[in-house]
């Protein structure tokens, strides 16, 4: 006789699967939104810049009164100097950072901006390129053009449509997302 080398009938056990690993999202770093508070008070711009700590996030949220002149996209000095202020603590923070043009609902429509796309994308570019012309890597960088989709406030009043028009530097919590192929 023959040996049958195969075991005797009994149910196999499923192969064991490691359990997914629950990993927390990472924290934004209290210091940064601190910093940036700090930053804040030192300069007297209250009002016109708000730092928002979030669980994944830290926002900086820029009225555009202090950073361009009405339907434009150029940095005025105040905004020029406000960037440069910012520069060096988000340096620090080694993250990825958006940069979100908003706009209130009242159309624009002119050669230069067609619409409030075309103003929210040039306002977000251009704090972009004052970024990197301050030494901050551009792969840690992007603009994003939101126009009028993100209203903070209703736009019924002309303080309401104020407050939609801004720029928000939100930066991410942990490392840069990487670059596509």
């Amino acid at each position: 006789g023959t040996t049958d080398p195969s075991p005797p009938d009994r149910p196999v056990p499923p192969p064991q699967q490691a359990l997914p690993t629950q990993t927390a999202p990472p924290k934004t770093d209290p210091g940064l939104a601190r910093q940036l508070q700090q930053m804040v008070q030192q300069n007297d711009l209250a009002g016109q810049v708000e730092v928002i700590s979030g669980v994944q996030s830290v926002i900086v949220r820029i009225s555009d009164r202090i950073l361009f002149a009405s339907g434009r996209a150029g940095l005025e000095a105040s905004g020029v100097s406000l960037v440069a202020r910012l520069a060096p603590v988000l340096a620090k923070a080694g993250s990825t950072i958006s940069i979100e043009g908003h706009t209130d609902n009242v159309p624009i429509s002119t050669v230069v901006y067609p619409s409030n796309w075309e103003l929210s994308a040039a306002r977000a570019s251009t704090v972009l390129r004052q970024l990197t012309s301050l030494g901050l890597p551009p792969t840690r960088l992007r603009a994003i053009a939101y126009a009028d989709t993100r209203p903070v406030a209703p736009n019924d009043t002309p303080d309401h449509r104020a407050q939609n028009r801004r720029v928000e530097l939100v930066i991410a919590s942990g490392a840069p997302e990487a670059a596509a192929p």
